[in-house]
């Protein structure tokens, strides 16, 4: 809410989350401050989405969508909104790309400002180091031809994303600490260089 309040007067927002159920929980905060938004997910039929996104351009009280994560990432413009809040991170970076672009397009005119809301200590954290491991294969692929197969989630990846957490569980306090890997080495690094939130410059990046 802070990034919102900080913001939402000059920009509007796209708030994606995988999950409806989470859009549910978010919903009565918006409410409770007052702050106008739209919505865009599977479950609502043609016309009411097509009413969402033209709320989103045309009303200027109209300052934040909340859309589903896949919808999101499949073919819309949303450049009428210059902010993208990611609630989750997903296990497929280039889904969040994808969803990412519907707001930075060619006919962009601002710079795109992106966070990333993060839980440290849990499983978000693997997530990201995922998601790292995942464009590192996709460029492989490319250069090296491998299949394209090799940036699916497997199920030995997901079980790694919970392991830890259940092996801590089953073993006495305080056992030997273990090398992270080097992604999240990377991940935790790059957060305490940060002093402001995490996010990225889609306007500088490309």
């Amino acid at each position: 809410m802070q990034i919102l309040h900080k913001e939402v007067h000059e920009h509007k927002f796209i708030i994606f989350s995988q999950f409806t159920s989470m859009m549910d929980l978010i919903e009565p905060f918006f409410r409770k401050d007052g702050l106008r938004f739209t919505r865009y997910d599977g479950g609502m039929k043609n016309d009411e989405r097509e009413a969402s996104l033209d709320r989103l351009r045309n009303d200027d009280k109209t300052r934040i969508l909340l859309c589903s994560l896949k919808c999101g990432s499949l073919g819309l413009n949303l450049t009428a909104a210059t902010r993208v809040i990611i609630v989750e991170p997903f296990w497929n970076p280039f889904v969040e790309e994808q969803a990412i672009d519907r707001v930075h397009r060619l006919t962009q005119t601002i710079d795109v400002i992106v966070y990333r809301l993060i839980v440290e200590a849990t499983v978000e954290d693997r997530i990201l180091a995922l998601q790292e491991k995942k464009r590192l294969l996709a460029q492989t692929a490319i250069e090296g031809g491998m299949k394209k197969d090799v940036i699916k989630f497997g199920l030995r990846e997901m079980l790694d994303l919970f392991r830890r957490d259940n092996h801590a569980a089953a073993v006495e306090p305080e056992p030997e600490p273990e090398p992270e890997p080097e992604g999240r080495r990377n991940v935790a690094a790059a957060r305490k260089q940060r002093a402001t939130p995490e996010h990225e410059v889609y306007g500088r990046r490309w």
